[in-house]
């Protein structure tokens, strides 16, 4: 039988500092400024960035842990919330750091799966 962890107050921060640190700033995945050709790239963007990739494999995983309804519910949320960030920036509203917190949640998601956090779906869904 599995044993399942709890995860201790200090250790989401702690993983959360450690990976900032050690992410190189410059890895991003999207296209530079003004150069986006049109609808195809926007919507081939999720599809072509390891990050989103992860994430979404992360959020699929961790829904299955939880079981129902966290099943259905959490790759639902997903892509709603990165359809609203994508509506953000139709409407050109600056969004610091989007690359940055997307490869950084992907990790925490991840880091959940591994520990097999079990949380209210109250407190999964904001963190999907």
């Amino acid at each position: 039988m599995m044993q399942t962890y709890r995860l201790r107050a200090f250790t989401l921060p702690l993983v959360v500092t450690v990976c900032c640190l050690l992410m190189p700033v410059m890895a991003l995945a999207h296209v530079e400024q003004g150069q986006a050709t049109g609808f195809l790239t926007g919507l081939e963007h999720p599809w072509s960035g390891l990050d989103h990739i992860l994430a979404m494999i992360a959020v699929g995983l961790w829904g299955a842990q939880l079981g129902s309804p966290a099943l259905w519910v959490l790759p639902i949320a997903f892509p709603m919330m990165m359809a609203a960030g994508g509506m953000m920036g139709l409407l050109a509203i600056p969004l610091p750091g989007v690359e940055t917190g997307i490869a950084i949640s992907a990790i925490i998601l991840g880091m959940m799966v591994l520990i097999d956090v079990r949380v209210h779906l109250a407190v999964a869904t904001p963190l999907v």
